[in-house]
């Protein structure tokens, strides 16, 4: 099977697993809410957040580096023995820390802690196993291992919590993911531990998990800084609107995850040394991932009154003017880390560092400023525009090795949403827009089908082209070439 069909398929195979593992989830947080204690849930997040906080340290990420690194036979071994010994060091580490969570906490939320960071030494290990599937594109394996772990381990919690376990169903769900992650991907991965430790391997392995742990750290501040910033500068109403509206901002990045990051960052790595092949798959990933974030751009600039009422109620509409300008955080932010993707799989992970660098360095500035002169909206625009410049940053360092076009990629799509933004404007006073259910959402559906025809009008031939590419590999067992 080529290499193409093997990255198309293994996009719908994560998509479509990663849907329904996140029904199946909900439905099962749904029930556990009902069975289990405000008290149960407060605990095991407490516990939780200190295993995260521990696990800061475990963002060197050496199973990537199986997927990055395709010429060294042995890497495997090497990532499975420092995973290994990570894992180790931050027992070690929890143990030393567990007393003193016990004291300031209670002796419970230290225990749910000790355990959760021995269920993350298991996981980092599973995750060396995964990441060998991944190497070898077996997508259809990675993603019925998840289709099995994720529901069986949620039932079983439910089960415990129905019998009045209370936060050890919660605890019990978390290491049974782990533990059927680590041997469901033992089971299906061809590859066995072997002890074949290369010290030119190690060498060039540890060097690859320094420059990961520096861009996750770059990560976690990212993520976190504009929250703090905002709950020191302004209120905590001010901050709990930020949060929910950039949680919606960031769905489509959530959407497109699974399927583009997951398979196009083994692609990349596989291709490092093709250039052509290389720009082939980065151009067909953006060339779809812009015109779907098309549709979130339009529908957060147009109706975010319409988006937070459907999804939170009255008393969270006014997180609606932020939403409406994370549109375009929102249309940014998966392009952003398919770059990413790209740069790492070439092995530049300093290259999307420096990127990630720019986004926090720009963001801190702009978000004092924003919140000292606009407040929720001056936020939105400030991580917006960090988000941009982000981009910027990326797009130079890929368009200096691999120039791709703007006019091709990105310009068709812009003009699509721009048409039907005009002809909203023009037919919204005969629509009489208003924050209803059913309205909203039929309002929002035709506005996208909208969108979609123009898409097809303007891109011509080329977006029926593209579409009967991907038809084809999926069903055919052809070398790798884009019309």
């Amino acid at each position: 099977m080529s290499i193409a069909r093997k990255a198309i398929r293994g996009t719908f195979w994560f998509s479509g697993v990663s849907y329904i593992t996140f029904a199946i989830s909900l439905v099962g947080n749904m029930i556990l809410a009902r069975l289990l204690m405000p008290e149960d849930f407060g605990i095991f997040a407490l516990a939780l957040a200190l295993n995260e906080l521990v696990y800061i340290l475990a963002s060197f990420s050496f199973s990537q580096g199986v997927v990055q690194i395709q010429d060294e036979e042995n890497v495997t071994d090497v990532a499975f023995v420092l995973s290994l010994a990570l894992g180790v060091l931050l027992i070690i580490l929890a143990l030393v820390l567990s007393p003193i969570i016990a004291h300031f906490c209670s002796r419970k939320v230290a225990i749910l802690f000790l355990i959760l960071c021995g269920a993350g030494l298991i996981n980092l290990l599973a995750g060396v196993y995964g990441a060998q599937l991944q190497k070898e594109f077996e997508f259809k394996s990675l993603s019925l291992v998840r289709f099995g772990a994720s529901p069986l381990s949620m039932i079983i919690a439910v089960g415990m919590a129905f019998f009045g376990l209370g936060v050890w169903s919660l605890l019990v769900r978390s290491v049974l993911l782990s533990v059927f992650s680590f041997f469901g991907y033992r089971w299906l991965s061809s590859w066995k531990f072997k002890w074949h430790i290369d010290r030119k391997v190690f060498r060039r392995l540890f060097n690859f998990g320094c420059k990961m742990f520096f861009l996750r750290s770059l990560e976690i501040a990212y993520s976190r800084l504009d929250r703090l910033i905002i709950g020191t500068l302004s209120n905590t109403i001010t901050l709990g609107l930020y949060h929910q509206a950039r949680y919606l901002a960031d769905l489509g990045n959530v959407v497109t995850a699974p399927g583009f990051f997951s398979v196009a960052f083994p692609t990349y790595a596989h291709y490092q040394n093709d250039k052509t092949r290389l720009e082939q798959s980065y151009r067909i990933v953006n060339y779809f991932l812009v015109r779907i974030m098309g549709f979130f751009l339009l529908t957060f600039a147009l109706f975010p009154k319409e988006i937070i009422f459907l999804l939170y109620g009255q008393k969270w509409v006014k997180a609606a003017p932020a939403l409406q300008i994370f549109c375009i955080y929102a249309f940014f932010v998966p392009i952003f880390e398919n770059m990413k993707a790209f740069l790492m799989g070439k092995g530049q992970v300093s290259k999307a560092a420096k990127a990630r660098l720019l986004q926090v360095a720009s963001l801190i500035p702009l978000l004092i400023f924003g919140v000292l002169w606009k407040g929720l909206q001056g936020a939105a625009a400030a991580t917006s525009i960090a988000m941009i410049i982000g981009i910027l940053g990326g797009f130079y360092y890929i368009n200096k090795s691999h120039p791709i076009s703007f006019k091709e990629i990105h310009l068709r799509p812009l003009m699509a949403v721009a048409l039907t933004i005009l002809i909203y404007e023009f037919i919204k006073p005969v629509l009489n827009v208003q924050i209803k259910g059913l309205t909203s959402i039929a309002h929002i559906a035709g506005l996208n089908v909208i969108y979609a025809l123009l898409l097809l009008i303007i891109e011509n031939s080329a977006l029926v082209t593209n579409i009967r590419f991907i038809l084809s590999k999926i069903r055919e067992k052809e070398t790798f070439q884009l019309n």
